[in-house]
């Protein structure tokens, strides 16, 4: 029987440090802090307490104490991890815990040492995880209520087989224990049977927790692959309203053009009818004392500078437009608005005699403003 014990404990071994390197893979993501620890290291611990008790026959007795520490921390800590699904546990219950803990070694490392005592130490380890048992099934019981998952609920159930298990296994190994057996692996078949059901039906609640989380783990990457999808689809869209932006755009900056360009031209023919029509009439009049014989030199020098101001204003017409209508800045000067008014009354002044009109102007001798020279030029005439 001892032999058949070390191969069972051994393969128990396998399978949970198999649990425990897929959760190491993956499952941990999907718990946060503490939980993950209380979840590995219950498994790891689980796994370290059947492969002690596998080799003991190979190492010795005292590797007993590393199984049995090992056992009790690991249920322990599993309760510890079905009670964190609900709330966070306290410092003061973890501070319980380990108090609770250590006085279960010492009380283990005390029989152990003072004697062949492998009943009392096997009641001890049984009855104090028999209190972390009904702990565990108290806590799946409460997470069922607001968790309706399928696996939830054969987890209560194998929880609470295991719960009835352990009862039975204590009152039977107590009742049908060889009496020269000295550690687990020596007991009679009728007692080992009992422990591989208890100990088979933890493996099966491990296996079914991990389940859980993987299906939990699948679950979040499903969601998370669908809001990807999403995310893709919405930005496909946003780049789509981009694109149709940009080509609106074009179309308003091809629109804006074209209106800017018949702005230009019709600003170009209003304020250039102005000095141009004052050319034309300079010329008209110069050709008109040419043909009488009535000119003289000074009244044609005052005819040709009139002539060209009035060119030399179109020019700068067309230079201030252009600035305008391509963004640059617009130059000022320093300005007699006096003189200016003044050579505007002289470029007028034959059509208001002509039309009866008297002007009558006081300006100030001298009045200096900073200003656009043609911009007002054109202003004041226009007016």
């Amino acid at each position: 029987m001892e032999l058949m014990n070390q191969v069972l404990f051994a393969i128990f071994t396998l399978i949970l440090f198999g649990i425990y390197l897929s959760s190491a893979k993956g499952i941990v993501f999907e718990l946060s802090g503490s939980r993950a620890l209380y979840w590995r290291y219950s498994i790891a611990l689980r796994a370290l307490a059947f492969l002690a008790w596998a080799l003991v026959p190979l190492v010795g007795p005292n590797v007993l104490i590393v199984a049995n520490f090992s056992y009790e921390a690991s249920v322990i800590l599993l309760a510890l991890f079905l009670s964190s699904w609900r709330t966070i546990p306290s410092k003061k219950l973890l501070r319980i815990l380990v108090i609770y803990y250590l006085t279960v070694c010492l009380i283990y490392l005390y029989l152990f040492l003072i004697g062949d005592h492998f009943v009392q130490r096997s009641n001890l380890i049984a009855i104090s995880s028999l209190v972390m048992m009904v702990w565990e099934v108290v806590e799946v019981l409460k997470i069922s209520k607001t968790n309706k998952d399928g696996i939830i609920k054969v987890i209560a159930i194998f929880l609470l087989l295991q719960l009835a298990l352990a009862i039975t296994s204590i009152i039977f190994i107590n009742t049908n224990l060889n009496q020269d057996a000295k550690n687990i692996l020596q007991a009679n078949l009728k007692s080992s049977v009992m422990l591989w059901i208890v100990f088979g039906i933890h493996i099966t609640v491990y296996t079914l927790i991990n389940s859980y989380l993987y299906k939990k783990l699948l679950i979040s990457e499903r969601e998370a692959n669908s809001k990807f999808d999403k995310a893709s689809i919405e930005r496909l869209e946003i780049q789509a309203l981009l694109v149709e932006r940009e080509s609106l755009i074009a179309n308003l900056l091809k629109t804006n053009k074209t209106a800017a360009t018949g702005a230009l031209a019709a600003s170009l023919a209003h304020e250039l009818s102005q000095p141009l029509g004052s050319s034309l009439l300079n010329a008209q009049h110069l050709l008109s004392l040419m043909s009488f014989g009535d000119s003289s030199l000074e009244i044609n020098k005052k005819i040709v500078e009139s002539i060209e101001a009035d060119t030399k204003r179109a020019g700068q017409i067309i230079h201030s437009l252009r600035s305008l209508f391509s963004g640059e800045a617009i130059s000022v000067e320093l300005v007699d608005v006096t003189k200016l008014i003044h050579s505007l009354i002289q470029l007028v002044e034959p059509e208001c005699k002509a039309s009866k009109i008297k002007l009558s102007v006081n300006t100030p001798e001298k009045c200096l403003v900073e200003l656009n020279y043609i911009e007002i030029y054109q202003v004041i005439l226009n007016w």
